[in-house]
Formats: C-alpha cells, sequence, structure tokens
C-alpha cells in the first residue's frame, strides 16, 4: 500500500487529475449506496451503486498500479497539423511529431483553440494498439492528453520585450 502511496505522488498531474476523478466518482456511488440502503433496504435498489463504486475505484487504482509497473508511455511533441470537424469549430484530429516519427491521435475531447505549434504531451499505455499509416503512427485510444498552447500575442509581447531589452542594453 506505501508503494502504490508512493506512486502517487511521482504521477504526473494530468494523470493525478484522472485517479482522483475516479476515485471521487467511487466515493460518492458508494455514498449514494448507503444512502438508498437505508432508504429502500432493498438489493435491487443499492446493487447497481454498489457495482459502480466498484468499477470507479478498481479502474482508479489499475491506473496507478500500471504508472508504478512502467506501462504507461508518455510521448511528446510538437503539434504539426490539426484536422477540424466539418463545421470547423473543433479540432478532430491532430498529427504531431515525437522524436523522428510522426503520430496521429483522434481525439476524445473536443479543443477548440489548438494549432500548429502547440505542444502536446499523450500519456497511452504499452497495450495500447498501434496502427501504421504510410509515415504516420495512428493512436485511437489514451490515458490522458495535456495540450500547451502557444499564443500568437504571448510571441509577439515577447518579441516586444526582446527588442526593449536590446535598445535598453545599447544606452
Amino acid at each position: 500500500m506505501k508503494q502504490l502511496l508512493n506512486s502517487y505522488y511521482e504521477l504526473p498531474d494530468i494523470l493525478k487529475n484522472k485517479f482522483l476523478l475516479r476515485l471521487f466518482f467511487g466515493f460518492v456511488s458508494l455514498i449514494v449506496m448507503f444512502v438508498v440502503l437505508f432508504i429502500f433496504k432493498n438489493f435491487y435498489f443499492w446493487s447497481p451503486f454498489l457495482a459502480t463504486a466498484g468499477f470507479c475505484i478498481y479502474i482508479a487504482f489499475s491506473l496507478l498500479w500500471n504508472y508504478q509497473k512502467g506501462e504507461i508511455i508518455k510521448l511528446e511533441g510538437n503539434c504539426a497539423e490539426v484536422l477540424m470537424t466539418i463545421t470547423k469549430t473543433k479540432a478532430k484530429r491532430v498529427f504531431f511529431d515525437c522524436e523522428d516519427k510522426r503520430v496521429r491521435i483522434t481525439l476524445k475531447e473536443h479543443y477548440q483553440k489548438i494549432q500548429q505549434g502547440d505542444y502536446i504531451v499523450l500519456y497511452v499505455k504499452k497495450s495500447t494498439p498501434v496502427y501504421r499509416d504510410e509515415n504516420c503512427y495512428i493512436f485511437n485510444d489514451y490515458l490522458a492528453i495535456s495540450i500547451t498552447t502557444v499564443s500568437s500575442e504571448n510571441n509577439e509581447k515577447t518579441s516586444v520585450l526582446k527588442e526593449f531589452m536590446k535598445l535598453a542594453q545599447k544606452k
């Protein structure tokens, strides 16, 4: 148990959020189960909440166990291309360069402001199926994704600040 607790502290923040969210849903289901148990006292009413709580808690600790065993791989790189939905409002697929390979992922959540040059960190299990298409590896499933956007306003402010610092140094 102590090893699992230590591996929790080693988890990246995005995986900690996933773990805590699953654990939270498990404990909420347990609380609802006890409320239903005391009100109705019928197995058929409270058993679905017990099953849901058990499943959520099991999934949370399996995430922690897989991380401790080294079954989770971290892929990171810069976004090379974004495929949008038909209405052009949300990102559907993202291509990013990881080391010298191109990786395509189908997004579960729709990110509206993802653009080329954004930094992507993807966490996948070693057992995740990977498909190959020409020069691209395709992932249709992942545990968590973290996207750090690069806004053009920050780049402009940074370049203006650099120019100002150069002028100040000359004086």
